[in-house]
């Protein structure tokens, strides 16, 4: 009787578990030194914009400077 409802709920638990298998394999396959390294350089590239922006909002606040 064990076995016959392990088989009738197999499919079910298939379905159920696989969104959460394939996020784990993903969260396996990720290289997080690339990933770091892609993190890094893009915040620096933000702050270089931000920065950009404070001065041209400066410039436009005070145009005798």
């Amino acid at each position: 009787e064990v076995s016959t409802v392990r088989c009738a709920l197999k499919p079910y638990l298939e379905y159920v578990t696989s969104p959460f298998q394939r996020g784990a394999d993903y969260i396996r396959d990720l290289n997080f030194e690339d990933l770091k390294a892609t993190l890094l350089q893009k915040s620096e590239e933000l702050r270089e914009s931000l920065e950009q922006s404070i001065k041209e909002l400066q410039a436009k606040q005070d145009p005798s400077t």
